[in-house]
């Protein structure tokens, strides 16, 4: 994903049932983007973050990839079939490895197949 494909969001989910993580998520992106006015919302249950992708279309979506209660195929699956504008980011607690931002446009299938196998 190129730098000039990153656009400033204005509603960000934030997916994860740990509520240290994502309400830590939350203050930095409040915090980050109390300037642009950007509303930030959390989901703990896939059914929850579904509900929200679908009503509310947020711009960008955060999600905990260390979550065992999260469904990643609803992720995948709203990511190809939902608004081309979503960007996604998956975040985890458990490796000091980078912050890994997925572009529907560049997604492998490698690349989803990874993402889903992860345990």
């Amino acid at each position: 994903m190129s730098e000039s494909s990153l656009k400033t969001p204005h509603r960000i989910l934030i997916v994860s049932a740990n509520p240290l993580f994502g309400n830590g998520l939350r203050k930095l992106m409040s915090d980050r983007w109390q300037q642009t006015g950007a509303q930030v919302q959390m989901a703990t249950a896939t059914l929850e973050a579904e509900a929200w992708l679908i009503r509310w279309q947020p711009d960008l979506l955060i999600v905990d990839q260390d979550d065992p209660q999260l469904d990643r195929a609803l992720f995948l699956r709203h990511l190809l079939e939902g608004p081309d504008e979503l960007q996604v980011m998956v975040v985890t607690l458990r490796s000091t490895c980078q912050v890994k931002v997925y572009d529907r446009h560049t997604l492998t299938t490698d690349q989803a197949q990874d993402w889903l196998d992860l345990p």
